[in-house]
């Protein structure tokens, strides 16, 4: 993986009587953390101002604060508009100075992107005024708030945070940020709510994703959803934390499996029996993994949880078997491949039905969710967003197979070489265009269900 870029995150702060934060949340609709709260912040550019890293990132606070939030950190002030930070700093001098660098962080790799992260904080006027424009894209609402508040939304399941924006957090709310590492969230974890945790663990999966995210439901008794690393080192994370659990007091009720696809089982019959918990799945997944399953979940069903409980759903589409499973208290959604934080989900003929795929994403849409947790990569807020881009795109990519069909009657390589024309290179490498083609026949299948397309029965199809 290449070296981490190097990043910078301001925090503002403002009335130190009774302090204040201003943080942001990302627009459901980005690509990295989307409907994360966090504080403003970006990429150290290569040509930023600054002797060194911490010159350069200072810099980079200022301006990112700047292009996000419209706050000019210059002296003298800047009054009026500007196109860029080269504009607002000209005969200024940015407030490097004023920054007081509080910590670093590494982000985990399993988010696809890694980024060096220094953080700083900045003591602000109270008339200080930092202002979001959705209609600018990476953003779209921030506000002033109390760290103990902003800390309450979280515990109240009403947000996302990141690790180290919630440590951040958790230290202002007792009046010093430097003391994050009292609130340390142990590596590899990520508290996405205060019940719901999740452990992205290295599994052979299809690239750009390296990591399958086992989810961990519960208080005193727990749910393991997709324990799936075949790899020792990595299943010994799992059972680090599991015992921790253990040690204050929690039991392992039940593993649970999304579906039957390798990178989501490998782990999940020696962890039951280490926990002598029931595996548990549905029939259509109990009837192609190569191990024994111990009960059924289907449609209607509830993991009861103690306190928590989560109801379930069955998705079928990318795997007969699929089960989505939504917690009712916070309408958090353990989706494993419906939708993906990083890479795209696979709708492999024979295995997968896109016209079901298609009809359980809308569904998942009328269910009220507050965020997906998918297989690979980070979570999604903004769910309603990310479930309608899965639905468009899909049914363009749709719009253009139809589109290839009617140039003329062609076999499944021609028909990717038109239809996926813009793909990446090795999305159609193999026999008949490799994984594009995989996801072509899918394609196919539905337009030739739904009348739409004809197999001419010599390998080439056309245009009903």
């Amino acid at each position: 993986m290449a070296r981490p870029a190097p990043a910078a995150t301001l925090i503002l702060l403002r009335r130190p009587a009774d302090p204040q934060v201003f943080w942001v949340r990302r627009h459901p609709q980005t690509s990295f953390l989307p409907g994360y709260h966090a504080f403003p912040g970006g990429r150290v550019d290569a040509d930023e101002q600054g002797t060194d890293l911490d010159g350069r990132a200072r810099h980079a606070a200022l301006r990112e604060t700047w292009e996000e939030t419209g706050l000019a950190l210059v002296q003298p002030p800047f009054e009026g508009t500007a196109s860029d930070w080269a504009a607002v700093t000209a005969g200024r001098a940015p407030q490097v100075e004023g920054l007081e660098f509080i910590r670093e962080s590494l982000s985990p790799v399993y988010l696809g992107r890694q980024f060096s992260t220094r953080y700083y904080q900045c003591w602000v006027p109270e008339g200080a005024a930092p202002r979001v424009d959705p209609a600018a894209g990476e953003l779209d609402e921030g506000e002033w708030i109390r760290p103990a508040d902003a800390v309450a939304r979280w515990r109240a399941g009403e947000v996302l945070l990141a690790p180290p924006t919630f440590e951040v957090l958790c230290a202002l709310a007792e009046g010093d940020a430097h003391g994050f590492a009292a609130h340390a969230v142990p590596e590899h974890l990520s508290p996405i709510r205060p019940h719901i945790h999740l452990l992205p663990l290295r599994t052979p999966t299809l690239p750009p994703a390296t990591h399958t995210n086992t989810t961990v439901v519960g208080t005193d008794r727990l749910a393991v959803f997709d324990p799936a690393s075949p790899y020792p080192a990595e299943q010994a994370i799992l059972d680090a934390w599991l015992a921790r659990r253990r040690a204050e007091g929690a039991r392992v009720q039940a593993v649970v499996l999304t579906h039957h696809h390798r990178d989501h089982i490998a782990d999940a019959r020696r962890l039951a029996d280490v926990h002598g918990a029931p595996l548990l799945a549905h029939p259509e997944t109990a009837a192609r993994v190569p191990f024994a399953v111990d009960g059924a979940l289907d449609e209607g069903d509830v993991i009861e949880l103690g306190e928590h409980a989560l109801d379930v759903f069955h998705t079928p589409g990318h795997a007969p078997g699929h089960l989505v499973f939504v917690d009712r208290a916070t309408r958090t959604a353990i989706v494993g491949d419906m939708v993906a934080g990083l890479g795209t989900i696979l709708i492999e003929p024979g295995d997968g039905d896109m016209a079901a795929y298609l009809a359980q994403l809308a569904r998942m849409r009328g269910l009220g969710l507050s965020a997906l947790i998918p297989a690979h990569g980070n979570v999604i807020g903004g769910p309603d967003a990310k479930l309608a881009h899965y639905i468009a795109h899909r049914l363009a990519r749709e719009a253009k197979v139809l589109a290839a069909l009617r140039e003329g009657a062609a076999d499944v390589a021609t028909l990717v070489g038109r239809a996926y024309a813009e793909a990446p290179p090795m999305a159609r490498v193999g026999p008949d265009g490799g994984i594009a083609g995989l996801s072509l026949r899918a394609h196919l299948e539905k337009l030739l269900a739904e009348g739409l397309a004809r197999d001419l029965g010599d390998g080439r199809f056309a245009a009903a």
